[in-house]
């Protein structure tokens, strides 16, 4: 059959058919292709971190070569929504990551202050708000509002690999390939000096100069690996979960790895280490991690109290009146995660003054996976030895517990903002969830644990 075409048709011809061709036959759509033009800042090799496991994995999108601009093509979109990992030729130089490029159309070059800003937006900072935060940090250097700014703050950035480096290998030792693991525990404690690093490097200042004030405050932050040790003592064949020893058609099992145990210390009012038989305690210290965690009341006249709940505010969101009303029907004068946290400094608990909403991960290195504990008939996976804090939330999200980390990557179906919500009690102890806020149709209030560093 023989069609013929108006100029609208024609126009419209491209979606349909082909234009003056006289058939019928629809032409495919063609899958879009996406581009993205990197700079390599010297020899070796980028990659598209699509699973953000800071590794270039086989079949990840990379390019390698020496210094300079290269595209990326793909007909996935991941290209400009993974962040970007640059593994450098020279063994001895710190790897480099880049956010994701969403639609910004920059020509994008990894830096180490492009390494900062996604380190932070790997924690759960939306992008806008970890760029700006950093863009702040940087004023006396007086960056461009923009993502390509940090790249060209060269001399700043090689100042502060030099930094990073030193702080990296102070024994003296030759440095191996440093990976980005190691880079990782650096990226807090940069962050909250970077202002002063900013001002002493814009009045002439050798960063260096600050080497010992950036060691001082990564002592105070988490000084070893927050992942430890599963909890899980015994092994299993598939069907036994209780065995004494590994079977030899099950290897590798938990128990045979020889981790750090949980462990763990109570604290009195003041922070003082009390005997492992004291009845009574306030806080509990992580000896693996070295931070300290709130233990809760099992009194409905504290906000302490183990069954309270919360509405979710963190640094510039704040919680919908809704969430407020959900949190304390009642009127209470302690409604957000918020006001707890400035109460609970007030009450300089155990001598801290400083606690804070954990990050999810800081919550996670609590879960006890070999944990048999039932508590109200629930599974519970904290060691309830030193946690015995355990009960419902009033609003039948228990043993949920609120953390700092936002999930961009996560998202619940129309939901625009996520929190990462670490469960250690129920049928799916162990495990953790996105919860929505600020969301009118999913009005959320969860119970919370604060975690502070040791002080003495």
């Amino acid at each position: 059959m023989n069609l013929k075409f108006t100029p609208l048709a024609c126009l419209l011809a491209p979606l349909l058919t082909a234009c003056g061709a006289g058939e019928s036959d629809e032409t495919p759509i063609a899958i879009p292709a996406y581009t993205l033009t990197v700079n390599l800042p010297q020899t070796g090799t980028l990659c598209v971190d699509s699973n953000q496991n800071d590794s270039c994995d086989a079949g990840e999108l990379e390019v390698s070569g020496p210094a300079g601009a290269r595209q990326l093509q793909s007909q996935a979109p991941g290209l400009l929504t993974s962040p970007l990992l640059f593994i450098p030729g020279d063994p001895a130089a710190l790897i480099l990551m880049h956010p994701a490029a969403r639609q910004d159309g920059q020509h994008l070059t990894p830096s180490l202050l492009s390494s900062l800003l996604q380190s932070r937006i790997a924690e759960g900072t939306p992008p806008h708000q970890a760029l700006s935060e950093l863009l702040a940090a940087l004023a006396p250097l007086q960056p461009n509002q923009e993502l390509a700014s940090l790249h060209r703050l060269q001399e700043f950035n090689l100042a502060l690999g030099e930094l990073i480096m030193a702080v990296l290998t102070q024994n003296g030792a030759v440095p191996a390939p440093p990976a980005a693991s190691s880079q990782t525990r650096v990226w807090p404690g940069l962050f909250i000096l970077l202002p002063e690093l900013s001002r002493h490097f814009a009045n002439g200042g050798d960063l260096l100069d600050l080497q010992a004030r950036l060691e001082a405050i990564l002592l105070q932050q988490q000084p070893r690996a927050l992942v430890t040790a599963s909890g899980v003592s015994t092994y299993s064949d598939g069907t036994d979960y209780l065995l004494t020893d590994e079977p030899a058609d099950h290897p590798g099992q938990d128990a045979s790895l020889k981790q750090q145990p949980l462990r763990y210390r109570k604290l009195d009012s003041q922070g003082q280490p009390l005997p492992d038989n004291a009845s009574q305690w306030d806080c509990v210290e992580d000896l693996n991690t070295g931070l300290i965690w709130e233990k809760k009341l099992d009194d409905a006249s504290s906000p302490r109290d183990l069954h309270r709940v919360f509405a979710w505010e963190f640094g510039p969101y704040r919680p919908t009146q809704d969430e407020l009303d959900y949190a304390c029907p009642n009127s209470e004068a302690i409604c957000t995660t918020q006001q707890y946290r400035q109460w609970l400094n007030q009450q300089q608990l155990c001598g801290i003054g400083h606690w804070r909403l954990p990050h999810a991960q800081e919550l996670m290195s609590l879960q006890h996976y070999g944990s048999l504990h039932q508590q109200g008939g629930q599974t519970a996976t904290l060691d309830v030895r030193y946690f015995p804090d355990l009960g419902a939330g009033a609003n039948g999200f228990d043993g949920y517990y609120w953390s700092q980390t936002l999930t961009p990557s996560r998202r619940l179906e129309s939901v625009p903002l996520a929190v990462i919500t670490p469960i250690f009690w129920g049928s799916d102890a162990g495990t953790d969830y996105p919860t929505a806020v600020q969301t009118p149709s999913d009005v959320n209030a969860l119970q919370l644990r604060l975690v502070g560093e040791v002080t003495r």
